[in-house]
């Protein structure tokens, strides 16, 4: 069961004395906010146990090109570095969906160059419960770890991307201790963030961004 942080606010940006957002938090209690919805895909609002989320009610569809994915909320004013990027996920799909998925978006660059990690149902050594990178019309898996532990289910899951200039780069789900997954890869050093599902629906909530940004 998804425990709220204590003092978890509508919507903060807190700057520093030299202009860097430093900290961003939304619960959506106000709605959506600044996020930008994906060109495929339908999001809204929604009422989930008397606490108000970010649902993903429609899945996306591919547009063509490299397979990447089609339904995301996207935070474009900020391009963040060295930061910690955490939030609450919920499937909608059910279990008999073979390969569900939620999915974490950063690095981004635009909608062809940028990072994701794609927490899945299922683990295989290719597209499922990985982490990758979309660089123009090609894909490559870029974690270092062999078939990481499939996780998601049909409870909350809290997931945190870790992402350092220097390339560093480490996924939790649950265990905010254990990384699930790490990389190393210098290609989008920094980028906007982003939320959703591969080709799936979820709901989303608590989400935090700490680091530099500009």
């Amino acid at each position: 069961m998804r425990l709220p942080p204590p003092f978890f606010v509508i919507f903060a940006l807190v700057l520093t004395s030299s202009a860097l957002a430093t900290e961003f938090r939304t619960d959506f209690s106000d709605g959506l906010g600044p996020w930008q919805t994906s060109p495929s895909g339908v999001w809204e609002p929604r009422i989930e146990s008397g606490n108000r989320v970010a649902a993903l009610t429609q899945a996306g569809e591919q547009s063509g090109g490299v397979r990447r994915p089609t339904g995301y909320l996207l935070l474009p004013q900020f391009v963040w570095s060295d930061y910690q990027f955490t939030l609450w996920a919920k499937t909608l799909e059910p279990a008999t969906t073979v390969r569900r998925d939620v999915v974490l978006i950063f690095g981004y660059v635009d909608p062809t160059h940028f990072y994701y990690v794609h927490i899945s149902s299922d683990s295989d050594d290719k597209f499922h419960n990985v982490m990758m990178k979309v660089d123009g019309e090609t894909r490559t898996t870029i974690h270092q770890d062999p078939l990481p532990e499939a996780r998601l289910t049909d409870e909350w899951h809290q997931i945190r991307v870790e992402h350092q200039s220097t390339g560093a780069i480490r996924v939790f789900v649950d265990d905010m201790n254990s990384p699930l997954m790490t990389a190393s890869d210098q290609t989008f050093a920094a980028g906007a963030v982003g939320f959703g599902c591969f080709d799936d629906r979820a709901l989303f909530d608590d989400v935090t961004i700490i680091g530099a940004a500009r």
